[in-house]
């Protein structure tokens, strides 16, 4: 609900209500949206810059549009939080209960559940903020306490990501993000019906997925899919794809009865998987838009076998 008013604009009386319930039960006095406002476009140092872009994230008005107040010092504040938080590989874990009057404000609500031991790298790509409100997001909660970070038991890397580059992509407007999201419905829709198609041995019914870093296509959103499975394999073995306009996926690794998820332009495209003993296997498959190819490897005594079933997405 708005109440127009010509001194001062909309006002947002929503945010309103929720700022005045967390300042009681807070105890303290926040500053008025407006004069964080007039930090972003006047101050000149992040010391006085994040405190007041991270009220605004946090307890301003969902759709208070403050990112191109911002200008050039986007990309060095994104690389001060991922400072501040720690290494991308640092996995996030709920500490105590968020009050329910800070869990009232949308942002909050939307990046608090995904604290469920996911890496700091895994939550920045899964929000649907745009990655530098998703950061001051964390760095509200941990300052309060609500957040606890460690070492994972194992090293893990991250590759270089997207959103470093473009910390105020929103994730609804990202076309590759948006691909990947109604590809992963697409995936689990396709698992559920083979589950209940299945009356033996189903590998597809109990496979896990795994996203291959492939470079994007052109068009994320006309793109086609090749989900790669080995089956009665004992052995990784190095997989790549590419289609007749010269892009090529990359090499990556394939382990038995795991399903290789690569995003790919559509057309002819050409699998090929390099064992560590023996000759490469080859296998062509054409794939139009939104339609995902699922391909099952199986070895046989002279050649391999390749079962083939596409999927609309």
């Amino acid at each position: 609900m708005e109440l127009t008013c010509s001194a001062s604009g909309p006002i947002d009386l929503a945010t309103y209500r929720r700022r005045r319930d967390f300042e009681r039960d807070a105890g303290q006095l926040l500053p008025l949206v407006v004069d964080d406002l007039d930090i972003l476009r006047d101050a000149g140092t992040f010391e006085e810059v994040q405190p007041a872009l991270q009220r605004l994230v946090v307890f301003g008005p969902p759709d208070l549009n403050f990112l191109p107040l911002l200008g050039d010092i986007q990309h060095g504040l994104m690389e001060l939080y991922v400072d501040q938080l720690g290494p991308l590989t640092l996995e996030a874990h709920k500490l105590g209960d968020v009050p329910l009057s800070l869990m009232a404000f949308p942002r909050v609500a939307v990046v608090y559940p995904l604290l469920d031991g996911r890496s700091l790298a895994r939550i920045i790509d899964r929000s649907p903020l745009a990655p530098l409100e998703t950061c001051a997001v964390l760095a509200t909660l941990g300052r309060a306490g609500w957040l606890r970070l460690q070492e994972p038991w194992t090293a893990r890397t991250h590759p270089a990501a997207q959103w470093l580059e473009q910390p105020l992509a929103a994730r609804r407007d990202d076309a590759l993000y948006a691909a990947q999201q109604d590809l992963a419905v697409a995936l689990r829709t396709f698992q559920l019906v083979q589950s209940r198609l299945a009356e033996g041995y189903s590998p597809w019914a109990r496979c896990k997925f795994l996203r291959v870093a492939a470079p994007p296509p052109d068009d994320p959103r006309q793109a086609t899919a090749v989900v790669l499975m080995l089956d009665a394999v004992h052995d990784a073995m190095v997989w790549t794809v590419t289609s007749e306009s010269g892009w090529c996926s990359g090499e990556f690794l394939g382990r038995a009865l795991d399903a290789m998820v690569v995003l790919a332009p559509p057309g002819r495209l050409t699998v090929v998987g390099t064992p560590y003993v023996g000759r490469p296997v080859r296998q062509s498959v054409t794939s139009a838009a939104r339609t995902m190819t699922a391909l099952r490897a199986t070895p046989k005594a002279w050649r391999w076998r390749f079962e083939k079933t596409t999927w609309d997405w």
